[in-house]
Protein backbone atom coordinates (compact mmCIF):
# COMPACT_ATOMS: atom_id res chain seq x y z
CA UNK A 1 0.00 0.00 0.00
CA UNK A 2 1.09 3.62 -0.92
CA UNK A 3 -0.19 7.09 -0.22
CA UNK A 4 -2.48 8.71 -2.46
CA UNK A 5 -1.22 11.34 -4.19
CA UNK A 6 -4.27 13.69 -3.50
CA UNK A 7 -2.41 14.09 -0.18
CA UNK A 8 0.95 12.91 -0.68
CA UNK A 9 1.57 15.69 -2.95
CA UNK A 10 -0.11 18.04 -0.24
CA UNK A 11 1.24 20.23 2.87
CA UNK A 12 -0.49 17.53 5.18
CA UNK A 13 1.91 14.71 4.22
CA UNK A 14 4.88 13.79 6.21
CA UNK A 15 7.86 12.23 4.65
CA UNK A 16 6.63 8.71 3.39
CA UNK A 17 3.70 10.85 1.73
CA UNK A 18 1.08 9.79 4.61
CA UNK A 19 -1.58 12.48 6.47
CA UNK A 20 0.78 13.31 9.42
CA UNK A 21 -0.88 13.07 12.62
CA UNK A 22 -0.39 13.13 16.36
CA UNK A 23 -0.49 8.81 16.61
CA UNK A 24 -2.48 9.05 19.89
CA UNK A 25 -4.73 12.29 19.01
CA UNK A 26 -5.17 11.75 15.52
CA UNK A 27 -4.80 15.41 14.92
CA UNK A 28 -2.66 16.83 12.05
CA UNK A 29 0.65 17.18 13.65
CA UNK A 30 0.71 21.49 11.88
CA UNK A 31 -2.79 22.04 11.09
CA UNK A 32 -4.65 21.96 14.78
CA UNK A 33 -8.04 21.72 12.47
CA UNK A 34 -6.94 18.67 10.70
CA UNK A 35 -7.27 15.25 11.65
CA UNK A 36 -7.06 11.97 9.77
CA UNK A 37 -8.18 8.26 10.01
CA UNK A 38 -7.59 5.00 8.18
CA UNK A 39 -5.36 4.20 4.88
CA UNK A 40 -4.03 7.74 4.18
CA UNK A 41 -2.59 8.55 8.07
CA UNK A 42 1.04 8.57 9.20
CA UNK A 43 -0.15 6.39 12.42
CA UNK A 44 2.10 3.13 12.70
CA UNK A 45 -0.58 0.51 12.32
CA UNK A 46 -1.58 -1.78 9.59
CA UNK A 47 -3.95 -0.57 7.19
CA UNK A 48 -7.06 -2.55 8.32
CA UNK A 49 -10.73 -1.82 9.00
CA UNK A 50 -10.55 -2.79 12.12
CA UNK A 51 -7.92 0.33 12.87
CA UNK A 52 -10.35 2.48 11.05
CA UNK A 53 -13.68 1.26 13.61
CA UNK A 54 -10.76 2.13 16.46
CA UNK A 55 -9.82 5.22 15.48
CA UNK A 56 -13.90 6.76 14.35
CA UNK A 57 -15.01 7.06 18.19
CA UNK A 58 -11.65 8.74 19.29
CA UNK A 59 -11.61 10.95 15.79
CA UNK A 60 -15.38 11.90 17.15
CA UNK A 61 -14.64 12.73 20.78
CA UNK A 62 -11.48 14.30 19.82
CA UNK A 63 -12.90 17.00 17.37
CA UNK A 64 -15.60 18.03 19.62
CA UNK A 65 -13.21 18.85 22.15
CA UNK A 66 -11.65 20.98 19.93
CA UNK A 67 -14.49 22.52 18.60
CA UNK A 68 -15.69 22.94 22.24
CA UNK A 69 -12.29 24.73 23.16
CA UNK A 70 -11.66 21.89 25.41
CA UNK A 71 -8.51 19.26 25.85
CA UNK A 72 -8.29 16.06 23.82
CA UNK A 73 -8.69 13.08 26.10
CA UNK A 74 -9.36 10.23 24.20
CA UNK A 75 -6.47 8.44 22.89
CA UNK A 76 -5.78 5.91 20.08
CA UNK A 77 -3.59 2.93 21.42
CA UNK A 78 -2.79 1.60 18.05
CA UNK A 79 -5.21 -1.02 17.87
CA UNK A 80 -5.49 -2.74 14.82
CA UNK A 81 -5.91 -7.13 14.19
CA UNK A 82 -5.41 -9.20 11.22
CA UNK A 83 -7.17 -12.83 10.71
CA UNK A 84 -4.72 -15.89 10.66
CA UNK A 85 -5.45 -19.12 9.61
CA UNK A 86 -4.31 -21.61 12.05
CA UNK A 87 -6.08 -24.66 10.55
CA UNK A 88 -8.14 -25.91 7.39
CA UNK A 89 -11.23 -24.75 9.35
CA UNK A 90 -9.70 -22.64 12.28
CA UNK A 91 -8.26 -19.05 12.46
CA UNK A 92 -7.95 -16.65 15.37
CA UNK A 93 -7.46 -13.17 14.89
CA UNK A 94 -4.43 -11.12 16.14
CA UNK A 95 -5.36 -8.25 17.98
CA UNK A 96 -2.91 -5.56 19.15
CA UNK A 97 -1.73 -2.17 19.73
CA UNK A 98 1.28 0.29 19.44
CA UNK A 99 4.07 -1.41 20.66
CA UNK A 100 2.69 -5.16 20.37
CA UNK A 101 0.78 -4.58 23.16
CA UNK A 102 -2.00 -7.23 23.35
CA UNK A 103 -5.51 -5.93 22.84
CA UNK A 104 -8.03 -8.74 22.84
CA UNK A 105 -11.46 -7.94 22.07
CA UNK A 106 -13.55 -11.76 22.01
CA UNK A 107 -14.96 -13.01 25.11
CA UNK A 108 -13.25 -16.56 25.35
CA UNK A 109 -9.42 -17.58 24.93
CA UNK A 110 -8.24 -17.41 21.47
CA UNK A 111 -5.54 -19.99 22.44
CA UNK A 112 -8.16 -22.68 22.91
CA UNK A 113 -8.48 -23.08 19.49
CA UNK A 114 -11.52 -25.92 20.30
CA UNK A 115 -13.28 -23.18 22.31
CA UNK A 116 -15.79 -21.71 19.52
CA UNK A 117 -16.68 -22.89 16.00
CA UNK A 118 -18.81 -21.18 13.44
CA UNK A 119 -20.78 -23.63 10.65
Amino acid sequence: MCPLPVYAESSLADAGGWVDVDKHTLQHTKYKNVFSIGDCNSCPTGKTAAKVAAESGILYNNIKKVMAGKEMKKRYNGYTSCPLTVGDDKLVLAEFGYDGAILETFPFNQAKLDGFHIS
